[in-house]
């Protein structure tokens, strides 16, 4: 577990968990640090989507309804405003959870704080989409092999998010640094 969360804050990756009941986020403590609070409970949906830059608003909040409605997956990038008046940009990843009845249960997903090298990740993505095929079928595999019932609480674990994320970030992430 250290060192999952170690290559987590290392590649910036943070995953995270929408329950469809509830609208409760569940955060990796990366998140936290993606979206600039201090560890401890997880906002809510609200207070995280209106971090959420103005232009993008709209988009986050389609895919994520859409999500929610169809546990269609989807790809995102968007941009983050802080309370500190700095803007991150972020790359993404979720799909829909079903429950043993067929419907969404929650949404999962993964970000990536990709502000010091946005350009470079999103070359990177572009040339190589595979990675984000690869992060989205895997987030997808780990969700839907949880065929939990509505009322369950069922995450794929840090070990399957990360082992996914990471099948995604890290070679972005190192093609990143070899721009630099």
């Amino acid at each position: 577990v250290r060192l999952s969360r170690l290559a987590a804050q290392v590649a910036r990756v943070g995953y995270w968990r929408l329950d469809a009941a509830t609208l409760r986020i569940n955060w990796s403590e990366e998140m936290f640090a993606i979206f600039g609070l201090p560890p401890g409970d997880e906002p809510a949906l609200e207070a995280a989507m209106a971090q959420v830059h103005p232009e993008d608003r709209a988009t986050s909040d389609a895919q994520l309804e859409a999500a929610l409605a169809t546990g269609a997956p989807y790809e995102s990038r968007t941009r983050l405003v802080l309370a500190s008046g700095e803007t991150r940009t972020l790359q993404g990843r979720a799909t829909g959870e079903l429950g043993a009845d067929g419907k969404v249960v929650g949404v999962v997903g993964a970000l990536i704080d990709i502000t010091d090298g946005a350009l470079g990740v999103a070359d990177a993505v572009s040339a190589g989409s595979n990675t984000m095929v690869s992060v989205a079928f895997a987030l997808e595999s780990a969700s839907r092999k949880r065929q939990v019932a509505p009322h369950a609480a069922a995450t794929p674990s840090a070990s399957e998010l990360t082992t996914s994320v990471f099948a995604w970030a890290l070679p972005a992430h190192s093609r990143i640094e070899h721009a630099k």
